[in-house]
């Protein structure tokens, strides 16, 4: 399975982080709830949603990446939570 991560993200209204994943060769939508943020590096947790989603990219891609490789997509989309972290 070949899986692609762009560094192109845009901040919804509720605070998550929205962004396209190439899973091979088809896009994903895949979505890092406010949640996810805050938990993944409480140290950045005061920052805006996306200074914490760029501080955090390669974990949360790895997490992401990881919820797609152990089938965890569900509805052709990718969300990743708190608990996921």
């Amino acid at each position: 399975m070949n899986i692609e991560f762009t560094e192109q993200f845009s901040t919804n209204a509720d605070g998550s982080i929205a962004c396209e994943i190439k899973v091979d060769g088809k896009a994903v939508p895949c979505t890092f709830t406010l949640g996810c943020l805050e938990e993944v590096n409480p140290d950045t947790a005061d920052l805006a949603p996306a200074e914490q989603f760029q501080m955090n990219m390669e974990r949360l891609h790895a997490i992401a990446q990881e919820k797609i490789l152990k089938g965890k997509m569900e509805g052709g989309k990718v969300e990743v939570t708190g608990g996921d972290v």
